[in-house]
């Protein structure tokens, strides 16, 4: 998991340089004026814009197999928990239409990232998640980068 500004996405680049892809598109695109939904960047990268009130409900941690989330708060701010996937012992099957298997406990290990607008969080297939809880804002506007994982 990394959590950071996104005016620092670039220097994760050596990570993984579809970072720079995802950074590039992030200047040149007016994201307030794009309706929700999905869109192609190249390299097998998808960026998923939605509008939507943070939930002050419980839901559950979600993972992913295929792809990686770089998750990007462009307007508002929310709360993201985060456990490893290696500490929970009751996720549920995975379920490859929709790349997802969930739980609702975390294990020993987990965090709360009060994510602000302009920042981002990352987060691997080692990396459970929790995006989308109440915070303050009563609606939030975010881009999840669906990165394809590299074997």
């Amino acid at each position: 998991m990394i959590y950071d500004k996104i005016t620092n996405l670039e220097f994760y680049a050596p990570f993984d340089k579809r970072f720079l892809t995802v950074s590039k598109w992030i200047k040149e695109t007016d994201i307030d004026a794009l309706e929700d939904g999905s869109y192609e960047l190249g390299e097998g990268i998808l960026a998923n814009v939605s509008e939507y009130e943070p939930l002050k409900e419980e839901i559950s941690y979600e993972g992913h197999k295929k792809y990686a989330d770089l998750q990007y708060l462009h307007r508002g701010d929310e709360l993201i928990e985060w456990a490893p996937i290696d500490e929970i012992e009751d996720l549920s099957d995975y379920v490859e239409e929709y790349d997802f298997h969930g739980t609702m406990k975390s294990g020993k290990t987990h965090l709360t990232l009060t994510v602000d607008e302009g920042s981002f969080a990352y987060f691997a297939p080692c990396d459970l998640h929790r995006p989308g809880l109440w915070r303050n804002a009563d609606k939030v506007k975010k881009v999840v980068f669906k990165l394809p994982v590299i074997d």
